[in-house]
């Protein structure tokens, strides 16, 4: 099964920090999935793509999951995309982020997204392929919202922060060509890191759920 995870093509904003990293929480998204599940070819689609060549690479690849990553600043841009995936494509769209996660019915009903992950998405986005693959339904997987059907179970916290994998850095198709020498530093970064920050904000913050975060 082919899927592709992709933030958005964002080539007019090269220089912006948005544009100068690949997502950390898509490559985690992937390796974790790599570690739980077998015939499953992943391609990351980095933010510095311009629209045309994010849309050409998803035409050639005809991924059977489509996944997108974003922020309320930038949902207008991935409205768009999303509608000419669609229309390029059968793919399962999947979004995920900071924006599908607050404000969910503005995505369906403003994009042909059939499925919102709301929050943390390592466990839900295996789930969705795992019953995509084996043709189980993905309208009622804990931690997403299917399209026209009512809110699923919250996925809570992660308890267990050592699940985190490497990095995958392989799955960079174009970083090393676009940035050569200044490759950036955040990909440097070690699991600790997010361990660390994720314990800091449990403990400052609490189970996220209380916040309207989870």
């Amino acid at each position: 099964m082919k899927v592709v995870l992709a933030d958005l093509p964002m080539a007019h904003l090269k220089g912006e920090p948005v544009t100068e990293s690949p997502n950390l929480g898509i490559l985690y998204l992937i390796s974790y999935a790599r570690e739980r599940l077998s015939g499953v070819e992943f391609v990351y689609l980095e933010p510095f793509l311009t629209e045309e060549k994010h849309l050409r690479m998803v035409k050639e690849i005809q991924p059977e999951v489509y996944g997108i990553s974003f922020t309320t600043t930038y949902k207008e841009l991935a409205y768009k995309t999303i509608y000419k995936v669609t229309s390029a494509t059968n793919a399962l769209v999947v979004a995920g982020g900071v924006h599908p996660t607050l404000d969910y019915l503005d995505v369906f009903k403003n994009s042909n997204t059939d499925i919102c992950v709301i929050g943390e998405g390592e466990e839900t986005f295996c789930e969705i392929l795992q019953n995509r693959m084996n043709g189980k339904s993905v309208k009622n997987i804990a931690g997403s919202i299917y399209r026209g059907c009512d809110q699923n179970a919250l996925r809570h916290g992660l308890s267990d922060l050592d699940f985190f994998p490497a990095w995958d850095i392989s799955i960079l198709l174009n970083i090393m060509e676009v940035f050569g020498k200044n490759f950036p530093s955040l990909m440097f970064f070690q699991p600790e890191v997010v361990r660390i920050a994720a314990f800091f904000v449990r403990t400052q913050f609490g189970d996220c759920k209380n916040h309207g975060l989870e």
